[in-house]
């Protein structure tokens, strides 16, 4: 068993562990590339890298991972799950039920948030939720 800390700490533990399983952050410094995680998946061996290339293509691209990225250290959790009750399309009264807060703390959520992404309509804020894979 092993951790890494960076996608090439990642490759040198896989090739030297040729683990069965592998659990991996796909936001880890260093494995931004399809590149290095098709090498990571593969596990070094070429008839494996067929499947990893098929399982790469079910992840997200660069991209949408540093959207994500920003997102994370732009809103808090909490805004993040009001934000993702938006882009769903639920009311207040809904986020709050599924959070198990009050309809006015969830507007208190969606004021910071607002301040924070500078948008002020709930269909900006759906927008902005779906361009940064908040889902």
């Amino acid at each position: 068993m092993g951790q890494a800390n960076n996608g090439q700490e990642a490759l040198e533990l896989v090739a030297a562990l040729q683990p069965d399983v592998l659990i991996l952050d796909l936001i880890m410094p260093g494995l931004e590339g399809p590149e290095q995680r098709t090498g990571l998946l593969a596990g070094g061996h070429e008839q494996h890298a067929d499947l990893a290339e098929k399982m790469l293509r079910q992840l997200p691209d660069s991209s949408t991972v540093d959207a994500q990225r920003r997102v994370r250290a732009l809103l808090g959790p909490r805004e993040l799950e009001v934000l993702r009750g938006v882009a769903q399309g639920k009311t207040d009264i809904e986020i709050g039920e599924e959070l198990f807060i009050s309809p006015r703390t969830v507007q208190n959520h969606l004021t910071r948030i607002r301040e924070k992404t500078g948008l002020r309509r709930r269909s900006e804020l759906t927008r902005w939720a779906v361009e940064h894979a908040i889902n």
